[in-house]
C-alpha cells in the first residue's frame, strides 16, 4: 500500500546519528544536520553523515558554517567552507544550509555564489543569518537569483510564532520561487498555529531534551566547557601568546 505523501514537510535540527533515528522513526522526513548546537549549529563530521545516510531514508541538509560568532567570514573560513562542501558532496549530503554576510549585515553576494556554485546543484539553504539583514525582502529577491532553494526564517524575530506575520509576507512575495521554512521555537504545541499563521507547508524543529553522559557528573572536579561568550565573539588563536609561549621554551636549557 503506498503512503500518502504528508501535507506538511517536518524538518528536525539534529547533531547525531542517535537524533537522526529518532527523527524518522517518528515521521520527519528530512534533518538540518550539524555539530554542536549549543553555538548555533557548526559543519558536522563527515563520518555522522555517512552513518546517517547509511541507516535512514532521510533527505540530509548539512549545515556549512565554519565557526560561532557571527557569518561575516574571511578568505580563509570560505576556503574551509568549500572543502566542507566538497568532502560531504563525497558523502552523499543532499544539501547545504550557509550564509554569509557582510561585517553590516547585508548579504555578501559573491561569497555566497561562490559557496553555491560549489555545491554542484544540489539544495542551497540559507539559513537564520537572514533574519540579521537590514533588507529581507530585497536579499529573498537576490537569494532567488543566486539559485536558492530554500531560506530558514523566524520572520527575523527571536521565534517564527513571533514573526509569523513576516513569514507570511515572505511566503507571499515567493511565490513557490523559493521555498520559506519557518524556524526557531517550533515546538509540538504551535506548530499547527504557526501554519495557519504563516500558509507554510513545511517546518524547522529541534524538539530536543536534555540527556546525561554520568562522566561529566555534578562532583567533577574542574570544568571542560568554557563560559559561554555573547554572541558576536568567538574564539581564535592569539599569534602573539603562541610567539611568546615558543619564545619561553626556546629559552630552556638542558
Amino acid at each position: 500500500m503506498n503512503r500518502q505523501k504528508p501535507l506538511i514537510t517536518l524538518e528536525i535540527c539534529a547533531a547525531t546519528l542517535d537524533d537522526c533515528l529518532a527523527a524518522q522513526a517518528e515521521g520527519a522526513q528530512r534533518v538540518e544536520l550539524n555539530t554542536a548546537l549549543a553555538l548555533g549549529g557548526l559543519t558536522p563530521s563527515a563520518g555522522v553523515l555517512v552513518e546517517v545516510k547509511r541507516q535512514t531514508d532521510l533527505k540530509v541538509i548539512a549545515m556549512i558554517r565554519p565557526r560561532d560568532g557571527g557569518f561575516h567570514y574571511g578568505e580563509a573560513e570560505l576556503t574551509v567552507m568549500e572543502r566542507d562542501i566538497d568532502i560531504l558532496l563525497k558523502h552523499r549530503a543532499d544539501g547545504f544550509a550557509f550564509g554569509v554576510l557582510h561585517a553590516d549585515r547585508t548579504l555578501n553576494v559573491e561569497a555566497c555564489r561562490r559557496v553555491i556554485k560549489r555545491m554542484k546543484g544540489r539544495d542551497a539553504v540559507f539559513h537564520r543569518a537572514f533574519d540579521l539583514v537590514p533588507n529581507p525582502e530585497e536579499v529573498l529577491e537576490t537569494l532567488i537569483d543566486l539559485g536558492v532553494k530554500r531560506v530558514l526564517t523566524s520572520g527575523q524575530k527571536p521565534t517564527a510564532l513571533e514573526g509569523a506575520a513576516v513569514i507570511r509576507k515572505l511566503i507571499e512575495q515567493a511565490a513557490g520561487r523559493i521555498e520559506i521554512l519557518p524556524g526557531s521555537g517550533v515546538t509540538e504545541t504551535n506548530a499547527l498555529e504557526l501554519i495557519e499563521k504563516t500558509g507554510a507547508r513545511q517546518l524547522h524543529a529541534s524538539l530536543s531534551g536534555v540527556a546525561e553522559d554520568k562522566t561529566m557528573d555534578s562532583d567533577l572536579p574542574f570544568a571542560f566547557r568554557a563560559a559561554p561568550l555573547p554572541e558576536h565573539q568567538f574564539k581564535k588563536t592569539h599569534a602573539k601568546r603562541v610567539r611568546t609561549l615558543r619564545s619561553a621554551l626556546n629559552g630552556l636549557t638542558q
